[in-house]
């Protein structure tokens, strides 16, 4: 009888813990770089390289079924994104935007690959918010960009690892690459010469957070 208990009180407690929702913290440092081009793409602009930049924040996994989970959350996001002008204007700019993100994801587990270890995936989309920005470097006349989109859109594909390491607390690991899928120029100085210049600010990161 005591055997039957103890078994049925251990797989209480494994369906109460598949059963409640989870909330991470993650830390994300990564590289951010820019895709720049104009249409038609005729006027020599380029990016002009990469910055050290990621994410922050708080991470919630809500079970639709074993081993599948909807993701969202909160993160505070900075990325750069730096333009330049192969002619005679010698033109170089640099933006840091900062936004505040809320992603919507499908993350995915497999089994265990070893003892309290498996491996995941997640795929989406997310939304962010602009809640500051900065021109950090400036060659030329005068800036050429004369106003950034307030919004973005992007989309997101990482995998990782996760180790379980007690009962209800995990620790993971992974990486993500989040392609924008806005351009975060909105506005630039009209000369009546140049065509629309288009900005594209994308991230990967390395992945790193504690799962209560």
């Amino acid at each position: 009888m005591k055997k039957y208990l103890l078994i049925l009180f251990f797989s209480a407690i494994a369906t109460y813990s598949f059963a409640q929702e989870q909330i991470s913290i993650k830390i994300s440092p990564g590289i951010s770089y820019g895709r720049v081009h104009t249409d038609p793409d005729t006027a020599n602009f380029k990016s002009d390289g990469i910055a050290l930049r990621g994410k922050l924040g708080a991470v919630y996994d809500w079970p639709i079924k074993e081993n599948y989970y909807l993701s969202t959350g909160a993160f505070f996001v900075a990325k750069q994104i730096s333009i330049k002008k192969d002619d005679a204007s010698n033109l170089k700019e640099r933006h840091e935007i900062q936004y505040l993100q809320v992603p919507v994801l499908l993350k995915l587990y497999t089994s265990e690959i070893m003892l309290d270890t498996r491996l995941y995936v997640e795929f989406g989309v997310t939304g962010a918010i602009k809640i500051n920005d900065r021109v950090t470097n400036l060659i030329g006349d005068e800036q050429f960009i004369t106003k950034l989109r307030r919004w973005e859109i992007s989309g997101v594909i990482g995998c990782g690892m996760e180790y379980n390491f007690s009962l209800f607390t995990s620790i993971f690991a992974g990486i993500t690459y989040q392609p924008a899928f806005s351009s975060m120029l909105l506005e630039q100085r009209d000369n009546g010469t140049l065509p629309k210049l288009f900005g594209y600010a994308d991230l990967i990161t390395i992945d790193i957070g504690i799962k209560f």
